[in-house]
């Protein structure tokens, strides 16, 4: 986009042609006599140099140019966001472990019991087992999880002490997870 730049002694000048060809030249001026006389419509308002770098169009790249490769960014975006986050489900078999192959190493995995909200595991009602974890990748973490670790092709689930960690083995227990693809 670029301003229009005007014949000096020219500016805000105007030509109307009428039909029959006659021409009438005079200054713009708008007559609606505002409150606010709002911001001008030039390239520094409306497509200012380090937006369009920031888009990676040319300077001289009209509005449509930009809104276009604005559209072209959310659908990658959205594609690459749904290329890195898996969700899933698994059910629990008692066992002490169980390693639920992903494919890849997760960069953090949030497991909890389908059944159970959150509110629930968080309120601190007596007898409630705590059904909610999450890991974080070596390459992250300065603790480990108790009863979730992750490996290089997806992550274990323990069978956790219910007093200290979260059961995540547990018997026949439906749980989900989502776990989110990437590197540091």
């Amino acid at each position: 986009m670029q301003d229009r730049v005007p014949a000096p002694g020219k500016e805000n000048r105007v030509r109307i042609r009428l039909d029959d060809g006659q021409t009438i030249e005079g200054v713009f001026e708008y007559a609606d006599e505002a409150s606010v006389q709002g911001s001008a419509y030039n390239k520094a308002n409306v497509l200012p140099d380090d937006v369009c770098a920031a888009l990676g169009v040319p300077t001289s790249a009209e509005p449509k140019d930009a809104y276009s490769r604005v559209v072209d960014l959310i659908a990658t975006l959205k594609s690459d966001v749904t290329k890195r986050i898996v969700f899933g489900t698994y059910t629990g078999n008692s066992g002490d472990s169980q390693e639920i192959n992903l494919g890849f190493e997760p960069l953090i995995v949030f497991v909890r019991k389908a059944d159970q909200f959150l509110e629930d595991v968080t309120s601190g009602s007596s007898g409630l087992y705590p059904y909610f974890e999450y890991a974080i990748s070596q390459q992250l973490r300065d603790e480990d999880s108790s009863s979730l670790e992750i490996t290089k092709s997806g992550f274990i689930v323990y069978y956790g002490n219910q007093r200290y960690s979260p059961l995540l083995n547990y018997h026949n227990g439906k749980y989900c997870y989502v776990a989110i693809k990437g590197t540091v």
